[in-house]
């Protein structure tokens, strides 16, 4: 599969459509079909919705966290 990125939306369309192949972890593909199901429920209910902006912030928070946390094991690895 082959993942383009398309404003708010993800679209995984088959090796057919485009000559570059992209390989994805199936984990995060499948995850990336639910957040598009449920920005498609969610815009039917309300067009104005974009779960990209709501969700910015704690996806921000979490990979601060996470780059702190790399940088502190590393400076444990390089002071040991």
């Amino acid at each position: 599969m082959i993942l383009y990125l398309s404003s708010s939306a993800l679209l995984l369309h088959s090796p057919c459509f485009c000559s570059i192949q992209v390989r994805i972890d199936p984990n995060f593909a499948s995850i990336m079909m639910a957040i598009m199901v449920i920005e498609g429920l969610g815009r039917s209910l309300d067009p104005s919705l974009d779960i990209l902006a709501h969700a910015r912030p704690c996806v921000m928070r979490r990979a601060k966290q996470s780059v702190r946390e790399q940088v502190s094991q590393r400076l444990q690895q390089i002071t040991s």
